[in-house]
Formats: C-alpha cells, structure tokens, sequence
C-alpha cells in the first residue's frame, strides 16, 4: 500500500474542483497563473489517500488552506504560513520553569487565519469526486492554469529542490529568535567563511544578506525610525469562529513607529463601523521592510 496526494479548490462552499499537482507547483514555483482565481482568496483541500497501486481505496485526511491570488492569477506566497509549518512551533520550549507560551498563541493565530476545517458535506464532494457514483455523467471539473509551463523537471531535481528548501526553512529558523547582537556576530562568520572558501561564497553571501535584512528590520523595531505602516485587517469568521478569511485591508504609510500607531488608531475607528456578526478587525504596525501588501483599498 502507498498513499497519494491530491488537492482540491472550493471556489463557492459547494463547489469543487481538481486542483493539478503539475499546475499547483507550477503556480507556487513557477510562472503559471489561474485566471479564475484573480483577486481571490480561494479555500485549498490536501487530501491524503491510500492507494492499491493506481486505485483509491481510502481518504485518510483532508487538511484545509486558504490560498489568496492577486489581480493577475498569481499566487501569493506566505512567507509566514511556510515559516510556521516548518518552525519551532510544534515544539514549544519547555526548558526551565517558565514555559514560553507565545509560540503555541502564534501558531493558533496562524491556523486560526490560514486554515480551515472542511464541512461534512464538502467531505462528501472529495469523496464523489474521488470515487465517482455510478451512472453519474457529471465529473468534476480541473482548474485550468494561465501563462507559460515549466520546463519538465525531473524527480531527481525536484528532490534536490526539497532539500534546499528545507535547508532554507532550517537556516531561517536557526536566525530569526538571534538578537541584533548575535546576528552581527553570524554575518562577520558569513563574510569571512566568503572570503576563505571559494565554493561556498555565493550560498555565504546569500544568507549574509538575508541576516543583515534582519538586523535593519531590528534596528529598526528598536529606533522606531524609518518607513512604518499602519494596516487595519477585516476578517470574517465561521459560525464556529475556528477558520478566519481576511476579506479587506487598509494600510498607510507613516514616518516612524510613533506616527504609524498613531494612524493605525485613527484607522480602526474609521472603520469600526465594519464590526459585526463574525467580523472582526484587527490593527497592527509594521517596518516597511516586513509590510507585504495583501489586498490594500
């Protein structure tokens, strides 16, 4: 027995169709897009099947995302939802008697705005659609993918690609708790290991520039100076308040922290009157180097 995976989009609650795993990574790594989904934020599937060679025998999970696509088709990235799934979060640190809680706080926010929980009768269309009924003429149908196709990579290659990226999810992870001193430390070892060692200068200088990135960002934070913005999100919630979908986002930028919270106030009173039934908004402030726009007004 093996196990297969397969994914499926929900453009409407009960509406279902096959999502590609050739055009799926051709969207994430890629340049392909999917016209239909422009400007949306489109709930994702991952379905895990057992399999008897080529044939279904049984859905073992089914795990719910939301992917959101900009005005052209084309996916955008969470640099945050790929962090978190490969971070510290799933182990907390226990060591010594204060037990650090704000990473299990993180990742509930994070699953609280880019998960969601499949309803019985959405289960039921992966299943049909899985397993069609006999005698049904209506099969479902295949998002179609815009732009031009990746050149065919091999399985070799890809597995190459796995293990950089998860190298890269390592090393980010291993930098992102550092404080501004040791992180100046990591980057002289970076510029010295890319003076001294030939083959390994392009990858050193890489990650050196990413650490110094992080160093701004914490200057930054520390001085308060600079670009800062100040954004308010709308999310709307299930009835059972487990999934959230950010459905509108206003943002501005200001000169330094200070002014940001300022306007970040200002922002959330304006639009106050957009709280309700299951609608939430929520104001934060952020460096512009961190800031990543998601669907500004």
């Amino acid at each position: 027995m093996s196990t297969s995976l397969r994914f499926f989009a929900f453009p409407d609650d009960l509406e279902i169709k096959l999502f590609p795993k050739a055009l799926l990574d051709d969207c994430v790594f890629g340049e392909r897009t999917v016209p239909e989904f422009a400007g949306k934020r489109v709930r994702f599937a991952e379905c895990v099947i057992e399999m008897d060679g080529r044939q279904p025998l049984r859905l073992l999970d089914v795990r719910g995302s939301w992917w959101s696509f900009d005005g052209n088709g084309v996916y955008e990235s969470d640099p945050d939802a790929l962090r978190y799934l490969f971070s510290h979060l799933d182990n907390p640190n226990r060591d010594g008697p204060i037990v650090d809680i704000s990473p299990v706080i993180e990742r509930r926010q994070w699953q609280e705005r880019h998960r969601w929980t499949p309803t019985v009768d959405q289960i039921e269309l992966i299943a049909r659609a899985i397993w069609p009924r006999r005698g049904e003429d209506e099969r479902v149908g295949s998002v179609q993918g815009g732009g031009p196709k990746s050149q065919p990579v091999s399985s070799d290659a890809r597995r190459a690609v796995q293990t950089i990226h998860e190298a890269i999810f390592t090393i980010e992870n291993a930098l992102e708790d550092l404080s501004e001193h040791s992180l100046k430390g990591v980057l002289s070892e970076l510029r010295k290991q890319a003076r001294h060692f030939k083959a390994e200068r392009a990858i050193s200088e890489g990650v050196a520039n990413r650490v110094e990135e992080m160093r701004e960002i914490q200057r930054r934070r520390r001085s308060g100076k600079g670009t800062w913005y100040a954004v308010v999100e709308v999310f709307r919630w299930d009835e059972r308040r487990k999934s959230g979908e950010s459905i509108q986002t206003f943002s501005e930028a200001c000169d330094g922290k200070a002014k940001a919270l300022e306007k970040a106030r200002e922002m959330l009173a304006l639009h106050a009157h957009l709280f309700g039934d299951r609608i939430t908004l929520e104001a934060s402030v952020s460096t512009d180097l961190e800031w990543q726009e998601v669907g500004e007004e």
